[in-house]
C-alpha cells in the first residue's frame, strides 16, 4: 500500500479525527477540573439582591402535636398538645373560630354546653366509689319441694 493512499484513505480520516477529539478533551478536563472550580463560591445574579423578608406564621398551633378532635352537633373541639398540657381550639361546625388553645377549665367555663370527655374534675361521691348497683331487682323464688 502507498503512503499516499493511507493518507487519502476515509478511515485515516475518522482515526485523526477521533484522535484530535479524544486528546482536547483530555486537555480541556485537565485545565477545568472539578476540584478547582466551586460552584458554591462563584457569584450568581441573585446573590446580588436582598434576601426576601421571611414572615412569620400567624397560626398559633404551627408546631403543636395535634392530639384529634372531638365533633358534636353544634362545634369541633381540636385537642393540641402542650408544655402546659392539652388545649382546646373550638369552632362551629361551619368552621368559624370560638376560642383557641383554651384550657380545660376555660372551655368548661365559656363553653358550659360542650362535655370533653375525660374532664370531669368533680369528686365522686359514696354512692359512685361504692360501684354499681344491682342489675336487676327480683323477688325470692318460693322453695319448691323436690328441688
Amino acid at each position: 500500500m502507498n503512503l499516499r493512499h493511507t493518507m487519502t484513505s476515509p478511515v485515516f480520516h475518522r482515526v485523526l479525527a477521533v484522535l484530535g477529539l479524544g486528546s482536547a478533551f483530555l486537555i480541556m478536563a485537565s485545565v477545568f477540573s472539578p476540584d478547582r472550580m466551586m460552584a458554591q463560591n462563584a457569584p450568581t445574579a441573585s446573590s446580588s439582591r436582598r434576601p426576601a423578608p421571611v414572615v412569620e406564621s400567624t397560626d398559633p398551633h404551627e408546631g403543636l402535636q395535634s392530639l384529634g378532635s372531638v365533633e358534636s352537633a353544634t362545634h369541633v373541639v381540636k385537642i393540641f398538645a402542650t408544655e402546659g398540657g392539652p388545649r382546646y381550639s373550638i369552632y362551629t361546625n361551619d368552621g368559624v373560630e370560638l376560642g383557641v388553645l383554651m384550657s380545660a377549665e376555660q372551655v368548661n367555663r365559656f363553653f358550659p354546653d360542650l362535655q370533653l370527655p375525660g374532664t370531669d374534675f368533680s369528686v365522686p361521691t359514696t354512692d359512685e366509689l361504692a360501684g354499681p348497683g344491682p342489675l336487676m331487682i327480683m323477688d325470692q323464688i318460693p322453695q319448691v319441694a323436690g328441688w
